[in-house]
């Protein structure tokens, strides 16, 4: 996908995200922080303020060849605005999703608008353990996207999804049994 092509693909998508924009940002901050994307004193609100700033000065996504030139450019934008916080949160994850979708090609951002069917599911620690996942190679970014799109894949790619992500809700609650994990994750699926 090219960097255009992304930015307005992420654009769709958070207009379907911002309803619960609160509750994902973290946890799209986290997997950026995870993959290394973001630093981890970073927040997501901060980078969108900074990029908020960074367009009234013209400074615009598109007039960059990736988007690790521009986080690197509006870097140098204050964090501070007047602008609403789900303003902030919305292109702050915009930015996050962005840079997680032009270094994992096969990751979907769409992805992004099957989280919002469990919101529950998907909470900070979640988002780390997924971001860990994706980083060491043991979950494949396009399988991921084909499972939680409810994609056609081989068996083998759906399962090794299912038992990454039953893995991750386990961690995050340990008392939950594996059926009661699997009809969590199976409820991610669009």
């Amino acid at each position: 996908m090219e960097f255009l092509e992304i930015i307005q693909t992420i654009g769709a998508v958070i207009k379907i995200v911002e309803t619960v924009i609160q509750v994902l940002a973290p946890v799209i901050q986290k997997i950026g922080q995870a993959l290394g994307l973001v630093e981890e004193d970073e927040k997501c609100e901060d980078l969108g303020a900074r990029a908020l700033n960074a367009e009234e000065a013209g400074v615009l996504p598109e007039n960059f060849a990736s988007f690790d030139e521009y986080l690197e450019e509006i870097k140098k934008f204050p964090p501070e605005t007047s602008r609403p916080m789900e303003e902030r949160l919305s292109k702050g994850a915009e930015l996050i999703m962005g840079a997680i979708t032009e270094k994992y090609p096969g990751f979907d951002p769409e992805v992004f608008s099957a989280l919002v069917n469990l919101p529950e599911l998907t909470t900070e620690n979640w988002g780390a353990e997924l971001g860990n996942l994706l980083k060491s190679g043991e979950l494949n970014p396009a399988s991921l996207s084909d499972y939680l799109l409810n994609r056609p894949m081989a068996d083998n790619d759906r399962y090794s999804v299912m038992d990454s992500l039953v893995g991750i809700e386990k961690k995050n609650n340990p008392n939950m049994s594996d059926s009661e994990a699997m009809d969590k994750i199976s409820k991610l699926r669009n």
